[in-house]
């Protein structure tokens, strides 16, 4: 991603995110019973959140290049943070659940990564 800032970054994650658990919307709840119900379901889930993980890579290596991640915060530590809040678990809560509209959820999340990643000094 050749964005200016960290914060950037983080934004495209968050509008990534919501661009694409928007378009799996009216199948998540049969992939999440299908994937208690078939082991091989759940397999394919856990290759495809790890190779989610994989491509969030690269955000958190520039950010530490830069150095803009948060103090205090390694690479890997980063990096996980950064694929639990994206994950889809989180969208279904908020936008499923409890009716956020995709446009909250997204704004929510990119401040979210912005405060829990980004050094406290570049967040003006």
């Amino acid at each position: 991603i050749q964005t200016k800032s960290p914060k950037e970054r983080l934004c495209f994650s968050a509008k990534i995110a919501r661009q694409i658990y928007d378009a799996e919307r009216s199948q998540m709840g049969i992939f999440q019973g299908v994937s208690v119900l078939a082991p091989e379901f759940k397999e394919l889930e856990k290759e495809r959140e790890m190779r989610r993980y994989s491509r969030q890579e690269v955000t958190i290596k520039a950010m530490a290049k830069e150095k803009s991640l948060a103090k205090g915060l390694t690479v890997t530590k980063a990096r996980d943070i950064l694929w639990a809040f994206t994950g889809r678990d989180i969208y279904r809560m908020f936008v499923v659940e409890q009716q956020w509209t995709s446009d909250a959820y997204e704004k929510w999340l990119a401040q979210l990564l912005i405060n829990t990643l980004v050094d406290s000094k570049l967040i003006s």
